[in-house]
């Protein structure tokens, strides 16, 4: 490790990239021409950063944020400048005699403000704001592999009163050998909880509760082979649970040693990406596995365990079509307190689904989601989806499933990187949900 100062801060949250002026650098080299023979994107957006902490913090920040590659703080495209030899016009020289060189121009930097402000709607909280400031630079002058890294700060107010803010950074180090994240934020989080399993969510009651959290999270993936990468990762928080009792319309409760605990959880994550672009793929896949282990010896109130995994695939149709592909599976033992359980809602698996009305231990989802470009900015897409959450594995009958289906339009903010608004109208089993947000749903 080149450089081992990695302290960085999550964020919530997509938003619309405003980039400012550049700042260049005569010593900063550029990422996308390097050669390498590695896939080039094993990056993974900001947002993805913040979703997987979310999932273990939950119940999760607002769905802007998706549970795998949604808005994106990405690379600048600069290009390293080509030396050229100096014109001229004098006489020709003896071969003896050098000829006179120009000096190569200075490479363009990967330095860059960006400034994402963005409204927001999610179908649990509602029409809301989210915002980032946050600065793209490159950790060494003289690595012309490793991605740019990025620190910023970012937050989030919807209609309902649930708001975040927090401290977010992503580093590349080393040729890319190294990729270490953190973070630190405050949520407070409003949204009627079902209670736990399919029945609870088709009974049309639930309780308003108020989540309080304060946390952080740190991982470092150290590169195993070209594409895989493998490492720690820890996530801590203070969840204080509040409930609203003057608009009750359910006999449940929340377990009195659930309202106020600690999260303190260790883990190990694995991640294999060949995609041709984090923002926009058009081919290869992204494979990705998690297992946290939370226990009263580190710190957690309970004791419980979360794995997860899930793959997609990507097939390029045409020069402007793309079929998209996702399944994953998340599956809890142990004792799982009410807010880290599984859940439809918290990312963009199976749209058409409030926050907090399907959870259980165990989850599974699959979609499928056909892409069109129509002009250079517009484009519209349509998906379709079914999942099913569980007590047990043994419980998936697939006799329970929940349909999901929609259609949605996009609009390009960001061409170089094909970053765009997503508005999306989708249907489920108790209705119709939409969305608007920045960045692909997967």
């Amino acid at each position: 490790m080149k450089r081992a100062q990695l302290v960085f801060l999550l964020a919530t949250l997509v938003g619309c990239l405003i980039p400012c002026p550049n700042v260049r650098s005569a010593s900063s080299g550029s990422v996308s021409d390097a050669p390498t023979t590695e896939p080039s994107s094993t990056l993974r957006n900001l947002d993805t950063d913040v979703s997987n902490y979310a999932d273990r913090a939950a119940p999760l920040l607002p769905s802007t944020l998706s549970d795998q590659q949604e808005t994106v703080l990405g690379a600048p495209d600069v290009a390293l400048l080509p030396t050229k030899t100096v014109a001229t016009t004098a006489p020709a020289v003896p071969t003896t005699q050098p000829t006179t060189m120009g000096a190569p121009p200075a490479a363009e930097s990967k330095n860059e403000w960006i400034i994402a402000p963005l409204p927001n709607h999610n179908p649990e909280f509602g029409w809301g704001i989210v915002g980032r400031a946050a600065y793209i630079f490159s950790l060494d002058p003289n690595d012309k592999i490793s991605p740019p890294s990025t620190i910023g700060l970012g937050g989030y107010y919807s209609e309902n009163h649930t708001w975040f803010a927090g401290l977010f950074g992503r580093f590349f180090i080393d040729e890319d050998r190294y990729r270490v994240i953190a973070g630190l934020m405050h949520a407070e989080v409003n949204y009627n909880f079902s209670g736990v399993g399919t029945a609870a969510g088709e009974s049309g009651n639930s309780i308003p509760l108020s989540q309080q959290m304060n946390g952080g999270m740190g991982e470092c993936l150290f590169r195993i082979a070209p594409g895989f990468y493998l490492g720690p990762k820890y996530v801590g928080a203070n969840v204080h649970i509040s409930v609203d009792t003057s608009d009750l319309n359910s006999p449940m409760g929340i377990p009195a040693n659930e309202v106020n605990t600690t999260m303190s959880g260790l883990g190990v994550h694995a991640q294999w990406d060949t995609r041709d672009s984090v923002f926009y793929p058009r081919k290869g896949y992204l494979a990705d596995v998690e297992a946290d282990f939370h226990d009263p010896a580190i710190g957690d109130s309970f004791a419980y365990q979360v794995y997860q995994a899930s793959y997609n695939q990507y097939v390029g149709l045409s020069e402007r079509q793309v079929l998209a592909f996702r399944i994953m599976g998340r599956f809890e033992s142990g004792d799982v307190p009410f807010y880290a359980l599984s859940q439809f809602g918290r990312g963009s698996d199976l749209r058409g689904y409030k926050f907090g009305q399907y959870q259980d231990k165990q989850m599974f989802a699959g979609q499928v989601e056909y892409r069109l470009e129509i002009t250079r900015r517009l484009g519209a897409v349509a998906f379709a989806g079914v999942g099913e959450v569980a007590n047990s594995i043994g419980e998936m009958t697939f006799e329970d499933l929940l349909p999901a289906g929609g259609i949605g339009v996009r609009y390009v903010l960001a061409e170089k990187n094909h970053v765009a608004i997503r508005f999306d109208y989708a249907w489920g089993r108790n209705g119709s949900q939409y969305y608007l947000t920045v960045g692909e749903a997967f």
